[in-house]
């Protein structure tokens, strides 16, 4: 097996992609999970959250949690948990006592995040990150140190970006947590190994945005490649989603456009 070289940045959108990538885009990688924080002027910060294959959670295949964030609000949130990761650190072990940050307020209040700890983690990673989302809830052991690289892109982030709720609200395509029914496709989305019939097969994922139409499609245009292990990989993800039909996400009684963003994931085979 290849060990990946995971995350090749695309200077530019693949070949008939209208879709700009976005301004804000930073990566965080823990030993069992890996984040990727958006940010823009329309939708505020989107963390999207993946735990790995060496995780509980992975091993039960949670897939990869978008979390939509108000950039104010994230903001202050990681000003009040670095504060108290600050204090914990300076303490002994046997001195820390149990406790649960205030929760940060996810996909329009539908979900939260916060940190933990109750004495039960390891040394290395005695912190507890949780997960509440519109759809899963998970948690990881976590260290002080991977803790403050998430806050730190987070409060990056957020800086650079706002949410305008009015604005929000009037977009042609809406955000998942803003529906009553997600979008879900009618047959799984087959991938093909680029690889197959080589001696070896390399690991690869690719990070896409795209909307969901009203009738269920992907339309060309509205997709977008953010992260990337390769060309050949990006052309199976492009191709997968283009010849997929989706039962349309629903809000208000009605089929609406829906934003989406989705890890395209290969692993070697036999």
């Amino acid at each position: 097996m290849l060990r990946t070289l995971f995350l090749i940045w695309l200077a530019a959108a693949t070949s008939g992609a209208a879709q700009a990538t976005p301004p804000l885009l930073q990566r965080v990688a823990w030993t069992l999970a890996d984040f990727v924080v958006l940010g823009d002027s329309t939708h505020g910060v989107q963390l999207l959250a993946s735990p790995n294959l060496r995780s509980e959670q992975g091993r039960s295949r949670v897939e990869m949690t978008t979390l939509s964030l108000d950039p104010s609000v994230v903001h202050r949130w990681v000003s009040g948990v670095t504060r108290i990761l600050d204090s914990v650190a300076r303490l002994a072990p046997p001195e820390r006592t149990v406790f649960e940050t205030v929760p940060l307020a996810t996909d329009l209040g539908q979900g939260r995040i916060l940190v933990a700890f109750d004495g039960k983690g390891s040394q290395k990673q005695p912190f507890a990150f949780v997960v509440k989302g519109v759809a899963e809830s998970w948690w990881l052991p976590v260290s002080n140190a991977e803790l403050q690289q998430l806050l730190g892109v987070l409060d990056t982030i957020a800086r650079q970006s706002t949410l305008n709720p009015s604005r929000l609200g009037n977009q042609s395509a809406l955000l998942v947590c803003q529906l009553d029914e997600r979008p879900q496709p009618v047959k799984p989305i087959h991938l093909e190994h680029p690889d197959r019939g080589r001696r070896f097969a390399r690991n690869a994922r690719v990070l896409a945005r795209y909307i969901i139409d009203t009738s269920g499609v992907v339309p060309p245009a509205s997709v977008s490649i953010l992260l990337s292990d390769g060309k050949d990989f990006t052309r199976e993800a492009q191709r997968a989603l283009l010849r997929t039909k989706y039962r349309p996400g629903h809000a208000g009684g009605r089929s609406v456009d829906t934003i989406v963003w989705q890890w395209f994931v290969w692993r070697s085979f036999p």
